[in-house]
């Protein structure tokens, strides 16, 4: 969450401030669940610029549910992986998800294809157009 100063005037401007926890001190956690190797190395750069962020690699979405992994702060998926979940499985996904900030991975000659599962997420992103913004839209979003 961007700070807010209250400059000498009595103005008040916004300083960009890295995503992460406000308050908290403690970094963000990303998970990424990117199959493909050149969307997952864009996604990984735009996140290793930033020195509060927390990289999870999961090959799948289950392993959200898993007991050793603490609950995330955002979740990076790709279209195709999101797509697998239809219906009733939309749910199941969001619950594994825990509260976590969902973003959508995807290139952008994948938007008519992924537009039936663009509603489930808080934000998306072009891989291919603005990869290098993941950080911004997670914190908007």
């Amino acid at each position: 969450m961007p700070a807010v100063e209250r400059a000498g005037d009595g103005t008040m401007s916004r300083a960009y401030s890295p995503p992460s926890l406000a308050g908290t001190g403690r970094p963000l956690r990303v998970a990424l669940i990117i199959r493909e190797a050149a969307e997952r190395q864009k996604l990984m750069s735009a996140l290793d610029q930033q020195p509060r962020a927390e990289l999870f690699m999961l090959d799948q979405v289950q392993a959200l549910n898993s007991q050793d992994l603490e609950p995330m702060d955002a979740v990076v998926i790709s279209h195709q992986a999101l797509a697998r979940f239809k219906g009733p499985d939309t749910l199941s996904f969001l619950k594994l998800c825990r509260g976590a900030r969902v973003i959508i991975a995807l290139s952008s000659d994948e938007l008519l294809e992924a537009s039936s599962t663009i509603g489930l997420a808080d934000g998306w992103i072009f891989t291919d157009l603005n990869a290098p913004h993941l950080p911004l839209v997670i914190e908007l979003s």
